[in-house]
């Protein structure tokens, strides 16, 4: 019985290094001559359908395998890629494709209508910002460090957004620092003039104080470091703290 077991898994392992040994690895290389809008790569990502999108210094292009398709800026069209300078791609879980050019603009992408679209709702899709988050509840969050930051929402197949901003009292100062979202779904904005707490559509200012620089959230709890002080001291603060101060 131990011969005939032993022989089995023998066979077995033999047919697994045969798989392995038939494996063909094959590799092509791909320039500007092949339809590649340009051969300074910056990024490469592939979309939940496969397609291959590469962020160049001159354009952005998608490859099926096969070909080549480069989009670039249109003037005459009133939503296009932001610019040819294209620094990074990702894909969000509404389908969408986040293009953010060097110059800190993101341009969306409809991967199911194959066009660009207005994320903001309101035409000020332009705007600069260097950074993206998405929430649990599949919102998308930008900020930056002059502008402040905005809340971007796609439902019922349309966009609307908020801007958080000090001139509209959502922000005590628009250089934002940092923003995430903890685990229970709150989004904390810390800013170089404190920190703000989204819940849904409660905004509350926990901090107008100090330079909140940077957060992390690990299990349920959140934690931010802030300069406390002229001295340039940064203490490690817990979310639990945040009301004692």
């Amino acid at each position: 019985m131990k011969n005939r077991i032993f022989f089995l898994l023998l066979f077995f392992v033999c047919l697994e290094w045969n798989a392995y040994a038939v494996i063909d690895i094959q590799s092509i290389h791909i320039t500007s001559s092949d339809g590649l809008a340009n051969n300074t790569i910056r990024d490469i990502f592939q979309d939940k359908k496969g397609f291959i999108w590469i962020s160049t210094t001159n354009g952005l292009s998608r490859y099926d395998g096969h070909s080549f398709i480069t989009l670039l800026p249109e003037k005459d069209s009133p939503i296009s890629l932001a610019d040819y300078h294209v620094k990074k791609i990702d894909e969000d879980k509404n389908g969408f494709l986040w293009v953010l050019s060097t110059s800190n603009v993101f341009s969306c992408y409809d991967l199911r209508h194959n066009c660009f679209v207005d994320f903001t709702g309101c035409g000020e899709h332009d705007q600069a910002y260097a950074y993206r988050v998405e929430t649990a509840n599949d919102d998308n969050w930008l900020w930056d460090g002059q502008k402040g930051c905005r809340k971007i929402s796609f439902e019922n197949e349309h966009f609307s957004s908020v801007t958080f901003q000090c001139e509209n009292g959502k922000l005590p100062s628009n250089k934002v620092n940092s923003l995430i979202e903890d685990s229970r779904g709150n989004v904390w904005i810390c800013t170089q003039e404190g920190l703000v707490k989204v819940t849904r559509n409660k905004i509350e200012v926990i901090s107008d104080m100090h330079n909140f620089r940077a957060a992390f959230s690990y299990e349920n709890a959140c934690f931010f470091l802030a300069k406390m002080s002229s001295k340039m001291k940064v203490n490690v603060i817990l979310s639990d703290s945040l009301n004692k101060m």
